[in-house]
């Protein structure tokens, strides 16, 4: 039975420990050796430079007073060329600057240099679980952004062949594999071991058809059918197929090389049978209504239960991305909408306004978390890469056609009055007036919430704010009913 992995070993860290004191250096590379670290030692800080250049190191302990180069002076070397490496200082009690270069510098934390071991192997196993963590947010967010990449191609309109093939294609790039097979809408019969009434299709070892599959995998099948749940196989994972529309689809099975799996696969491998079971559904939903080649038209009640149920599957993969960012959008979202009721919008534009507020970030996705969560001012690379979200936003909104009236909002809703905005430079009534309202909206949470950089702003502060930038970030008559609103306490801030 294949098992789903926890924690890490000691082992799977790669250390390097660097000071200029041979004696210390081998004395501690033999006590971390002990607890089963796989750690290196060295003395010279040129050749350690050019091993973490040439290899993947997760943890450097660092000492501070070297003759060579001075700590503060090797880590500014190297986060030149690597700005994710776990680093932990050894300093001296007399070293008084360490503490202020620490918070300086781009280092994770410190530890007195002395013969006791124990403070800096309590510290060394807290910076591999920060490690660790911060490669499942990486894999994560690698995950993410791949099944973000497949999502145009497995929503085109075409035939059921094409759209499970490309689920699998994609499915099996993702995850690594070579295997993988989709059974959809069947009615399996056990007894006589046949298949009636559904449609299967397979890649690798199961591209020759449905007996390819063993009668123990059927019975696992069944299970996962009647079950609606997961189930870890000794060389593969059974994912049901599930939409409130047709309750089960059927199932989807994936071929494992190794006995371990990591949890973030598991996730991963759930966002993408959601968004495969809505594109499914998609097409189950044309062949309904009998229309070929053309967009779905589908009814009032219908149209609402699938764009629900593909909100829900992208404020998924938002979700696994980013508490935060869920918490901001929503509030985006609630905010926009009070605006547009003052203003007398429709009940069309009012839902417009809302579901952009709901994914007016989700183009952060393919940006790293070390950017997003940077406590520090971004530099001018950084920046340019955070302005890159409308654009990528867009992009993956507009691969649904239902979500075309929202491509513009969630576009421009960085778009300044004075034309100073990006990513188009557009200013005044040029601006669409939904996306200056989620400007405004955006805006007005970032004030009104704390950030890893400062601290919310007070009542005052944030109604000042948004006077100041009346006709220079935002509309004027925007910025007048938010005032209007926070004063009436119809959105309400807490002081």
């Amino acid at each position: 039975m294949m098992r789903i992995r926890n924690i890490a070993n000691h082992n799977d860290y790669k250390i390097l420990l660097l000071d200029d004191d041979g004696k210390y250096v081998a004395k501690k590379v033999e006590v971390l050796k002990s607890y089963g670290y796989n750690v290196e030692g060295e003395t010279i800080v040129e050749k350690a430079l050019a091993n973490l250049q040439s290899d993947t190191y997760d943890l450097l302990i660092l000492d501070y007073l070297m003759d060579e180069m001075r700590g503060d002076k090797v880590v500014e070397t190297i986060r030149k060329f690597n700005k994710d490496l776990y680093i932990l200082l050894l300093t001296g009690y007399a070293e008084a600057p360490a503490l202020e270069i620490m918070n300086t510098l781009d280092i994770t934390g410190y530890c007195e240099k002395s013969n006791n071991n124990s403070q800096l192997l309590i510290l060394i196993k807290s910076a591999l679980k920060s490690v660790d963590m911060m490669k499942k947010v990486k894999k994560t967010r690698d995950g993410l952004n791949e099944i973000l990449q497949a999502v145009p191609k497995i929503y085109k309109i075409q035939s059921i062949n094409l759209t499970i093939r490309d689920i699998l294609t994609e499915l099996v790039s993702i995850i690594n594999s070579s295997d993988a097979f989709i059974l959809v809408d069947n009615i399996i019969n056990y007894e006589y071991n046949n298949i009636d009434g559904n449609f299967f299709s397979g890649i690798g070892i199961f591209e020759s058809g449905i007996n390819t599959i063993s009668h123990d995998l059927l019975e696992h099948i069944n299970y996962v059918r009647s079950e609606k749940k997961i189930d870890i196989l000794k060389n593969g994972i059974l994912i049901p197929l599930s939409d409130e529309r047709y309750d089960t689809l059927g199932v989807m099975y994936i071929t494992f090389k190794k006995e371990v799996i990591d949890e973030d696969i598991i996730q991963q491998l759930t966002i993408y049978t959601a968004i495969a079971a809505n594109a499914i559904t998609k097409f189950l939903l044309q062949n309904t209504i009998k229309i070929i080649n053309e967009e779905l038209q589908q009814t009032k009640g219908e149209k609402d239960t699938w764009y629900l149920s593909t909100v829900e599957t992208i404020r998924l993969a938002i979700d696994a991305k980013d508490h935060y960012t869920c918490g901001h959008s929503d509030r985006v979202s609630e905010y926009a909408v009070k605006i547009g009721k003052v203003m007398n919008l429709s009940d069309k534009l009012i839902d417009l306004i809302k579901d952009s507020g709901t994914f007016h970030d989700v183009g952060k996705i393919g940006i790293e978390d070390a950017i997003l969560k940077k406590a520090s001012s971004l530099t001018d690379e950084e920046y340019e890469e955070i302005k890159k979200h409308p654009q990528r936003g867009a992009l993956i909104l507009s691969a649904v056609s239902m979500f075309k009236e929202i491509v513009p909002i969630v576009l421009y809703h960085h778009e300044r009055y004075d034309g100073k905005g990006y990513p188009k430079g557009l200013s005044g009534n040029e601006i669409p007036l939904l996306a200056r309202i989620l400007g405004v909206a955006d805006a007005l949470d970032a004030m009104i919430t704390d950030r890893i950089y400062r601290k919310k702003r007070s009542l005052n502060d944030t109604i000042k704010e948004l006077k100041t930038g009346s006709g220079t970030q935002f509309d004027p008559e925007i910025v007048e009913i938010v005032v209007d609103l926070i004063e009436r306490k119809i959105i309400n801030i807490d002081d």
